[in-house]
């Protein structure tokens, strides 16, 4: 029969914990950030390129949400617009999901899932790849895992600080891509039915005003979008 873990691998600690999971994240950053710089932009990449460095290059994001090129402009006037700049926002992306790996899974599972967790999400190739791309990937993993870890909080307990941490988090996933929608409400959907019916009304609440948060903090994109746009009129 399996003892207590060591006293230095006790996750119930605070500081081992979150030590932990920064030790994670720093190989994560390290891995990422390792031949960075290897492979040529390619075509979407160079889109990138021109939306962040082109004077007038934010009038071109239509097709997706600004937030990640909101971020990467004035990322890249402090490391540059070579490959490595360029892509070393995704990098420090991709780490910080391997970080809320660690955390979000110990909420979700128990202690034995974080090391698993964040081990998994160190080492997986596709999570690395986004990681290495001038795209807005890994940017929009991290928030949907934030918000996936902030939902599974409320579940446990109403408390403020998951709840801003939820909207925040779900608002940017939705300001880097449309698609986070289709993970976002079924998920609220999900989480809202998940406590007994006893404690069930607090929670739809709280998801509700979370809901209806982040549908106000996207609208002023949306009306710019619409009216920055030009549609195209389409034969009957």
């Amino acid at each position: 029969m399996a003892g207590p873990p060591p006293r230095w691998l006790d996750l119930d600690r605070r500081l081992v914990r979150h030590g932990l999971a920064l030790l994670f994240a720093f190989a994560a950053l390290f891995l990422r950030l390792s031949c960075i710089d290897t492979q040529p932009l390619w075509f979407d990449e160079g889109m990138t390129l021109h939306i962040v460095h082109a004077p007038d290059g934010l009038a071109y994001v239509h097709n997706t949400p600004p937030l990640y090129y909101w971020l990467l402009r004035p990322w890249t006037s402090w490391f540059g617009i070579g490959a490595a700049g360029l892509r070393s926002l995704s990098a420090l992306a991709g780490a910080g999901f391997v970080w809320a790996a660690f955390h979000g899974a110990r909420c979700a599972f128990g202690n034995r899932a974080a090391l698993p967790a964040a081990l998994l999400a160190l080492l997986s190739p596709i999570q690395l790849y986004y990681s290495q791309e001038a795209r807005a990937y890994a940017l929009l993993l991290l928030l949907l895992l934030v918000a996936l870890w902030m939902l599974w909080r409320l579940a446990e307990r109403v408390r403020i600080g998951a709840f801003v941490l939820l909207v925040g988090a779900s608002a940017g996933a939705l300001y880097t891509h449309y698609l986070a929608a289709f993970l976002l409400a079924p998920a609220y959907a999900v989480c809202a039915w998940s406590p007994p019916p006893g404690a069930r009304r607090t929670l739809v609440r709280a998801l509700g005003a979370a809901a209806l948060a982040v549908v106000l903090l996207l609208l002023p994109w949306l009306l710019t979008w619409s009216q920055s746009t030009e549609f195209e009129a389409r034969d009957p």
